[in-house]
């Protein structure tokens, strides 16, 4: 009987022991799933984010909002601003008598929104992109403020084995007829417009004259659904590959949270695009022009003796920043891949 009882005991400690094991089998193969599962969630995050950095996301409606201040005080340090009774407060960038908007240290690239002018200037993701310019025989090129975003304010002409394009003045709508100074245009022949290094390809404003005859006005007009603007598309990719032969590349463009020059990635191009509040502040260095602005006037031909722009400037009551040339910033552009 009492071997009987031991028995059945040793039994049931066995079946005891057994589930134990068992369960304690169970759990630790339970966390060693899950430890698997985590692993494998982090991989698949860790990708997707990596994905994401090396991919831009398309650039959604401008969700960065500024005033003009933000315009004023990133462009003080690059210029004189002044005020003038016809177009109001106005920028004079520091820049010798070879500048032209839209031409010097930088070049065009298309991405979804159209051409699109990507500078080297760190002011350039302000004055190429929204607002107009304008010539001026006493201070050369002046930028004049607007609050609508663009990848260029530019007019466009195609034709002849030469594609041109030149500044929209400020008051010019997209759809007017607009009879740009021939001395504004930049001409050269397709194949060269989106090398970083286009403006060699240059033969300057001599043959304007000839090329403005021989080409026709470019009116793909496009408009920006989130912001509803309306702009100048340029020619389209399709039309420049026929034209050239070559495959023309369409860039994303991703929102950067900065100012600064915009950078060119394998995939996109990142740009500092804000919503622009029109707001009463003023410039801390505003001075009243020495002159009135009578532009838009044709670019004259360099004369021997001229004086430069940093002498122009240098008359000016300027406070608080010494006179600058731009061209001695480094591009903070990526390299191409």
């Amino acid at each position: 009987m009492i071997n009987k009882l031991l028995a059945n005991f040793g039994t049931k400690i066995g079946r005891y022991r057994g589930n134990e094991a068992k369960r304690k089998s169970l759990k630790y193969f339970s966390r060693l799933k899950m430890k698997k599962l985590w692993c494998r969630l982090i991989l698949v995050l860790s990708l997707s984010v990596l994905f994401q950095l090396d991919e831009p996301n398309p650039c959604r409606a401008q969700e960065v909002a500024i005033s003009y201040k933000t315009f004023y005080e990133e462009l003080a340090p690059y210029g004189q601003w002044i005020s003038d009774a016809q177009y109001g407060n106005v920028w004079v960038p520091r820049e010798n008598k070879n500048f032209r908007p839209y031409f010097s240290r930088g070049s065009w690239v298309i991405t979804d929104y159209g051409n699109t002018w990507i500078s080297d200037d760190p002011w350039g993701w302000a004055c190429y992109h929204y607002g107009r310019w304008t010539y001026d025989t006493y201070y050369r090129w002046i930028w004049i403020p607007g609050y609508e975003w663009a990848p260029a304010w530019v007019s466009w002409r195609m034709g002849g084995g030469y594609c041109g394009w030149a500044p929209m003045a400020p008051g010019t709508a997209t759809a007017a007829n607009y009879n740009t100074p021939e001395s504004w245009w930049v001409f050269m022949e397709p194949k060269y417009i989106y090398l970083e290094d286009c403006a060699k390809y240059w033969h300057g404003a001599d043959f304007n004259h000839i090329l403005v005859n021989r080409t026709a006005a470019i009116n793909n007009f496009y408009v920006d659904h989130a912001t509803r603007v309306r702009y100048n598309f340029g020619p389209g990719s399709g039309l420049l590959e026929q034209v050239t032969h070559q495959a023309i590349p369409v860039y994303h463009i991703s929102q950067s949270n900065w100012p600064g020059a915009s950078n060119i990635g394998k995939n996109g191009v990142s740009i500092f695009r804000p919503e622009v509040v029109r707001s009463p502040e003023q410039p801390d260095e505003l001075i009243p022009a020495p002159k009135p602005i009578s532009g838009p006037k044709p670019i004259p031909e360099t004369k021997k003796g001229e004086p430069s722009m940093k002498t122009v400037l240098a008359k000016m009551p300027l406070v608080g920043h010494p006179v600058h040339d731009s061209g001695h910033f480094k591009p903070r552009r990526q390299e191409r891949d």
